[in-house]
């Protein structure tokens, strides 16, 4: 999440979980306790795949991470899925 913030100048707020009260906001936002999350007013993002996207759509920049064509976005969630969850 954060290449994708820098690479487009993204302006956020990065907060560090190691502040208890950081880790409580975390917490009652994300009850699993898991980073990274996302809150822009009302609205929520878990998981780095989500966050990406729901930046690319709300916060465009010149960089995109998704391909606009739905078959090829697909299969990028696809590979990102593969990655995260059976290589790393």
């Amino acid at each position: 999440v954060l290449i994708a913030l820098y690479e487009n100048a993204t302006p956020f707020t990065f907060r560090m979980i190691e502040d208890p009260a950081h880790k409580a906001t975390l917490d009652s936002l994300w009850p699993l306790g898991k980073f990274p999350v996302l809150r822009e007013g009302e609205t929520v993002m878990i998981e780095t795949s989500t966050i990406i996207e729901y930046l690319q759509t709300h916060h465009p920049g010149a960089t995109t991470f998704l391909p606009a064509d739905p078959a090829a976005a697909l299969e990028v969630r696809m590979l990102d899925r593969v990655f995260d969850n059976h290589v790393m």
